[in-house]
């Protein structure tokens, strides 16, 4: 099963999200968030719990922009024509974040991974999602990838 990510990268993956989540979720002050310095893994936040606000990064101002990942609707989803519309629609109402939420599949309570390929073939998926993140960072848009399992 090529499409499927053991436990100790499902932990990660999920690990991960919950620290991007409480990152971009924290309080924050009202400073524009378009003039705000670039922090990462080369220039952390200030330490503590204010961390976020006492670097001036403003308000979180964000949407999640749900996929249909799937062969019955080519036409839709992350990395096409109405993807990149809502896209730009997200930005217009004034979001400087966007969630993108890419899919797995847990069969059941017992199973040893993640199926990445119930939606979507996981090359074309990466791919699509990839290009949405390609077009909202264009846009000025900050991205969250939300697992959804």
């Amino acid at each position: 099963m090529g499409g499927v990510i053991g436990r100790p990268t499902t932990w990660s993956a999920l690990y991960l999200w919950i620290a991007a989540g409480l990152c971009a979720w924290s309080p924050a002050a009202q400073a524009d968030t378009t003039t705000a310095l670039h922090f990462g893994r080369d220039r952390p936040l200030p330490p503590g719990p204010d961390g976020w606000a006492d670097a001036g990064l403003g308000g979180v101002r964000g949407i999640t922009l749900g996929p249909i990942e799937s062969a019955l609707h080519p036409k839709a989803g992350y990395g096409t024509a109405a993807g990149r519309a809502a896209l730009v629609e997200t930005r217009q109402l004034g979001a400087t974040w966007v969630a993108l939420t890419p899919f797995g599949r847990v069969w059941d309570l017992h199973g040893g991974g993640v199926d990445l390929t119930f939606e979507a073939e996981v090359k074309q998926n990466r791919r699509d999602v990839l290009s949405a993140m390609q077009v909202a960072h264009a846009l000025g848009l900050k991205v969250m990838l939300v697992p959804h399992l």
